[in-house]
């Protein structure tokens, strides 16, 4: 009788594995409504396929979050933000190999590695400064050190009104994003991972001291709070300040006309938030999941979503362009220079970069309570990390 039953369970199981391989069909998980388009297209080079995709919001945390494990272990294949408030969790995720390897960006392959060769990015994203036109006063690419220096010359007070050219708090770009611009965490030295928190620090300091030189921090912080406001755009085109920091697939979608886009000059990384997309460890279409991952990153697609998302309907609808992780697809040579040189911030091995964001929560916390002060922002996190 034993037997019988597991005989039976046995054959309902080949039977409903059978079926799933006879339909493949392939299940999406994403944040991001332009994977819609990817999967007609797919579905229609590839008959045989169904693919289902179900859109999820976007949120702070990113599709990959840990928060939502128990909603993506339903699909075969996550698309959408990563952020690296958590590590990026190798072991929920499978080895998905390239099959044209040649075509990318080298951050493509770095990301790639850092992943375990689990993740890809399907575009990229970089921080940018803009600039009111007619009020702007940058050259096309310029320094932090160039930027600071020109932003404290053209603050001013008017009327007994105090007028900055930029505050850092006064931008909807995420600070740990701004802390980590141009900047690793871990280098590989000796084949070993090690801890710096210097350059980390300096970004931190300018964003919170960026205007000490010519401001009372009080006198800042009650400029921030009259102004305040949940678009930062409103800062600039009212003159509130000159200058923001922006994505890039957010910058690109302003009106040219009106606003100007300068890139730094001495960044080095992409920004911390990306598109990327990965296979889930469980499922059992791993094989057309990775079918799909390499469409996404065709040419043919890359070339696709560049321009799709760039057109005037969708670039105001959603504010986020899709650049292409191949190089040459955008008739833009000085944006391909620029990001050839770019890298994804080391954040060293997962265990590395699960400490360093543990520290980090508490460091910030302490700091908003006033039980620690800023200017010790590196010394605390080293005394942790150590």
């Amino acid at each position: 009788m034993k037997h019988y039953f597991y005989m039976t369970l046995l054959m309902i199981l080949f039977s409903i594995l059978s079926c799933r391989k006879q339909e493949r069909v392939l299940t999406v998980l994403s944040d991001d409504i332009f994977i819609l388009d990817v999967a007609a297209l797919f579905q229609a080079e590839n008959p045989n396929f169904t693919v289902q995709v179900t859109l999820t919001e976007k949120s702070k945390a990113g599709v990959f979050s840990n928060t939502k494990k128990n909603e993506t272990v339903r699909y075969d294949l996550i698309v959408g933000e990563y952020f690296p408030y958590e590590p990026f969790s190798a072991s929920r995720f499978a080895k998905t190999e390239l099959y044209d390897s040649q075509n990318f960006y080298s951050f493509e392959f770095d990301f790639y590695q850092k992943t375990k060769e689990a993740a890809v990015m399907y575009s990229y994203d970089f921080p940018v400064i803009v600039g009111l036109r007619g009020k702007d006063n940058l050259p096309d690419s310029i320094s932090w050190d160039e930027f600071q220096k020109i932003s404290l010359s053209e603050s001013h007070t008017e009327n007994e009104k105090e007028k900055f050219a930029f505050i850092p708090q006064m931008t909807n770009f995420p600070e740990m994003e701004f802390y980590f611009i141009g900047q690793d965490l871990y280098s590989f030295q000796d084949g070993k991972y090690v801890f710096s928190i210097d350059g980390i620090n300096n970004q931190f300091q300018r964003y919170h001291f960026f205007n000490q030189a010519i401001a009372d921090e009080r006198v800042i912080y009650r400029y921030i709070r009259k102004n305040e406001k949940s678009d930062a755009e409103f800062y600039i085109c009212n003159e509130i300040q000159r200058y923001d920091i922006q994505y890039l697939s957010e910058a690109k979608t302003l009106p040219e006309e009106k606003y100007k886009i300068h890139f730094i000059s001495d960044n080095s990384t992409l920004s911390l938030k990306q598109n990327v997309a990965a296979v889930n460890k469980f499922s059992f279409s791993k094989k057309e999941a990775a079918m799909f991952i390499n469409f996404l990153l065709s040419y043919k697609i890359q070339d696709y979503l560049y321009k799709e998302s760039s057109t005037l309907m969708q670039a105001l609808a959603y504010k986020n362009i899709h650049f292409p992780v191949i190089p040459g697809i955008m008739d833009d040579n000085t944006t391909d220079g620029y990001v050839s040189n770019l890298k994804y911030s080391c954040f060293g091995d997962e265990k590395q970069h699960q400490k360093f964001m543990n520290v980090y929560n508490t460091t910030m916390d302490l700091i908003s309570k006033d039980r620690l002060k800023k200017e010790d922002f590196a010394d605390f996190i080293n005394k942790q990390i150590d």
